[in-house]
C-alpha cells in the first residue's frame, strides 16, 4: 500500500485569508508562503487529521484544498521530501467500503470524499491504488474492532510526488 508501514511526519497546511489578522505563535509554524492570494505554511508538530483541522481553524485558517495541479505542486513544494501533509479532503461519513488485506478485488472509489468546506472535489491527484479505505487484519481481532473509526477517511499529500492517499487509524 502507498503509505503503509512508512515512517512519516505529518504536517498541516493552512490557508490564511490575507485580509484578516490573527494572533499566531510563530514558533508553531514553518515559513509562510503566498500563492494565489492566500498564505500557506506547515506546523512543526505531528498532528492527527482532526487535531490538524482544529489547529488550522484556531489559527484563522483551514487545511489546504488543492484545486488544480499548479496549487497541488505549490503545496508539495512546501513539504520536505519524504514527508506527508494532511490536506482539506476527507470522508465525512466514514464510509465502510473497506479493502481488507486478506481479500482481493478492492474498489478504489473516491466519491465518498469531500473538502472540509463540504464541497465536491474539483481536482484529484490520487496515487496508484488509492483511495483504498484499507483495513489491516489486526485492526479487527476476533470480530472486535481495535480502532475507531475503522478504515481510512483522511487524505494526505506526499512529497516529492504530490500524490494523495487516504489514511486512517490502524492498530499498529
Amino acid at each position: 500500500m502507498f503509505f503503509n508501514k512508512l515512517n512519516f511526519y505529518l504536517l498541516i497546511f493552512l490557508t490564511l485569508i490575507s485580509t484578516q489578522s490573527y494572533a499566531l505563535i510563530c514558533s508553531n509554524y514553518g515559513d509562510f508562503k503566498k500563492y494565489n492570494g492566500h498564505y500557506y505554511t506547515s506546523t512543526v508538530k505531528k498532528l492527527t487529521f482532526r487535531d490538524a483541522k482544529t489547529f488550522a481553524q484556531n489559527s484563522g485558517g483551514y487545511l489546504a484544498i488543492p484545486n488544480n495541479q499548479a496549487e497541488n505542486n505549490f503545496i508539495t513544494s512546501i513539504i520536505k521530501g519524504g514527508q506527508y501533509a494532511w490536506i482539506g479532503v476527507y470522508d465525512p461519513n466514514y464510509t465502510s467500503n473497506y479493502c481488507y488485506d486478506t481479500a482481493a478485488g478492492c474498489v478504489y472509489d473516491d466519491s465518498r470524499f469531500k473538502t472540509i468546506k463540504n464541497t465536491a472535489l474539483t481536482y484529484k491527484n490520487w496515487a496508484s491504488s488509492q483511495p483504498d479505505n484499507f483495513v489491516h487484519s489486526y485492526d479487527i481481532v476476533d470480530g472486535v474492532e481495535k480502532v475507531s473509526p475503522l478504515g481510512e477517511h483522511w487524505v494526505a499529500l506526499a512529497s516529492p510526488s504530490g500524490k494523495w492517499a487516504d489514511l486512517g487509524n490502524h492498530f499498529d
